[in-house]
Parts: C-alpha cells; structure tokens; sequence
C-alpha cells in the first residue's frame, strides 16, 4: 500500500469519527434541552407555597414512564426482584411472596390517582398469590416489611393504598429539582409531570 493511499484512509476515518461525535453530540444536545430547557411560565403558574418554582413539564407515554421505571428501580430490584410497571388501565405490581420457603408469584393491581400535592396514589383494587388466599392488608404488610422499596414510597395498610411521593425522589444530577403528578390518562396514553426548581 502506497503513502498516499495509507493518507487518504486516514483522512477518511478521521471525517467518519467527527460525523459520529457530531451525531452523538446533536443527540445529547436534543435530550438535554428537552429535559431541562425552563419554558415560559407566568407568574399566575409560579408556586411559592412550596418553596419551589414551576420551570417546565414533562409528557411523556406509558412505555417511556415503563422503560423510565424499570431503569430507576434497577438498584432496589437486586435483592428482591420485582416489577412495576403501567398498562392501559391499571398500575401492576409484579414479584414474589415467600410461602414456608418457596416463592409463589404475587400481581398486585392498583387505580392510580394524582394526588393535589402531586403525588400518585396507589389504590388497590385486586391482587393475586397463586392459589394462596389471603386478605389485602396481609400483602401489604409483606410489602412494607420484605419488598426493598425506595424512601419515596409509602404504604398504609389501613386505607389499601400505596403513595409515590414525587417530591421526595432524591437524585444527584437533579438535586435542585422534582417532580409532581399533573396527569394520569393511561387510556390515552398520556402522562404529564410538571418540573419544580427549589428557590436557594
């Protein structure tokens, strides 16, 4: 192979990794703005009464919200495996209960309501533990006790129901940020969340 040849190779190669660094570039550039770009709000929409301003809102889909679920829960997941996940009409709960030492599959459905401090309240409205049959609030308690679920999750045993509080997710690259509930139309397939900045 000629000199030439070996430089015009090169010459090729170096244009193909700066179209690739452009294209990974534009497309982190496109998600960032996406994400964290204030839009215009009015000051009818600032809210104050929780130390926090209003800086945007994030509508995303079902399975954005499923594939957004399973990546956060990849750290509590390790040590008992579980599932949650939307559908058209209902939240799932999907793991496992420990029977005198073997593991029967437990589904849990909810009705998922938003909360008027933003949060997503869990009711649930069916469950099922393979052919065991045992009441609602015993499978609570097992939650509550066995599943490693995240800080920002409660269960009260007593009114059936399960309450992600948005507000208190802790995260590292947004730790100035939350998140509340605005909409829950899983028919539609539309899923919205407003985006609040904590005042220094």
């Amino acid at each position: 192979m000629t000199h030439n040849q070996t430089g015009k190779k090169h010459v090729i190669w170096k244009w193909l990794f700066f179209v690739l660094l452009a294209l990974n570039l534009a497309f982190v550039g496109v998600v960032g703005v996406r994400i964290f770009w204030p839009t215009t709000v009015s000051q009818s929409e600032q809210v104050d009464t929780t130390g926090a301003v209003k800086i945007g809102t994030l509508t995303t889909s079902r399975k954005e919200f499923n594939q957004a679920a399973a990546s956060y829960l990849k750290d509590y997941t390790k040590s008992s495996q579980y599932r949650f996940y939307a559908t058209s009409s209902q939240m799932v709960f999907e793991g496992s209960y420990t029977f005198l030492g073997y593991k029967i599959p437990l589904t849990c459905y909810f009705d998922p309501q938003v909360t008027s401090s933003g949060s997503i309240r869990l009711k649930m409205t069916s469950f099922s533990v393979g052919t065991l049959s045992l009441p609602s609030s015993e499978i609570l308690k097992y939650l509550k006790g066995h599943v490693d679920l995240p800080q920002f999750v409660s269960i009260d045993i007593d009114s059936e129901t399960i309450t992600l509080q948005l507000e208190n997710m802790a995260s590292s690259a947004t730790a100035n940020t939350f998140l509340k509930a605005e909409n829950l139309d899983l028919a539609q397939d539309k899923i919205s969340f407003s985006i609040y900045k904590k005042n220094d």
